[in-house]
C-alpha cells in the first residue's frame, strides 16, 4: 500500500496474528466497531493503528507532505492495508404529518389518530 498516516493510536502489534492478513481483518473490524474511527491502517511490522481523536487529530484534509501523510518514510512500505471510513446513519423515509383541516368557526377537524 506505501502510505502511513499521522497521529493515528496503535491498537496492537503485528505479531498478535500469525498471519498478517487477519491481522489486518481485525484491524478493520476494530475501526468499524468504533464510530470515531475513520481511518485504519495494517503494518506487517507495527502492527494495526486506527484513529482515536480521543488521543489524537488526524490533519484533513490528508496531503502528501511527508508528515500528516506519507508515502516515502519508513514506516510507509510497511503497511500492507488501510482504509477511510464513513459511518452514516441511513435516513427513514419522510412521511409529513397529516394537515387539520379548518372548520370555519375557528376550531380544527383532527384527521390523525392519536396511538
Amino acid at each position: 500500500m506505501g502510505m502511513h498516516i499521522e497521529n493515528l493510536t496503535n491498537l496492537f502489534d503485528a505479531t498478535t496474528f500469525s498471519d498478517p492478513k487477519d491481522g489486518a481483518k481485525a484491524c478493520r473490524k476494530a475501526c468499524l466497531s468504533y464510530l470515531l474511527c475513520q481511518i485504519w491502517e495494517y503494518s506487517d511490522v507495527y502492527g494495526c493503528f486506527i484513529e482515536d481523536s480521543q488521543k489524537d487529530n488526524v490533519h484533513y484534509p490528508l496531503v502528501d507532505n511527508g508528515y500528516d501523510m506519507d508515502t516515502n518514510g519508513p514506516i510507509a512500505p510497511t503497511i500492507i492495508a488501510g482504509e477511510y471510513i464513513q459511518h452514516l446513519c441511513p435516513t427513514a423515509d419522510f412521511i409529513p404529518p397529516p394537515l387539520d383541516q379548518a372548520t370555519g368557526d375557528g376550531g380544527v377537524v383532527v384527521s390523525a389518530k392519536v396511538p
